[in-house]
């Protein structure tokens, strides 16, 4: 009996660990760290404010609980987007923290987030979603 507890146990902690909901939190930490490694530039962007301003996550411009629900419509085909955009932004915050030189106000367009190859959301995601975008009214 206990050995089946422990392959459900890390099956059943496994799987929640990849739903929309911690993939967005994930895409979102990340995002934190790509400003939090670009603003640690003090000679570069000496007001950290307006440098969190432009590097701020493209999530921010999303109701988060109206992107879930969105999202949750098709679980899978949003699942594989998300977790393409979220190897693009680890492999942009591999770039910057290899590429990025405090001296050299440049260097940050070395490193570009790239998320052309990844897979489309599905239409009737797509659609629920873009009605989530954010107003800044």
């Amino acid at each position: 009996m206990k050995r089946r507890v422990r392959p459900l146990a890390l099956l059943a902690l496994i799987a929640t660990g990849c739903g929309v909901p911690s993939l967005l939190d994930k895409i979102d930490a990340e995002s934190e760290k790509s400003v939090d490694i670009v603003c640690s530039c003090s000679n570069v962007f000496p007001d950290r404010a307006m440098c969190e301003g432009m590097f701020n996550s493209f999530l921010s411009f999303f109701d988060r609980d109206c992107l879930e629900n969105a999202l949750e419509i098709d679980k899978d085909g949003s699942k594989t987007t998300l977790k393409c955009f979220l190897d693009r932004a680890r492999e942009y915050n591999d770039c910057l923290e290899d590429r990025l030189d405090c001296n050299d106000a440049q260097s940050v367009s070395d490193c570009q987030q790239n998320f052309d190859d990844c897979p489309e959301l599905p239409p009737a995601v797509d659609e629920k979603a873009s009605a989530c975008a954010a107003t800044t009214d």
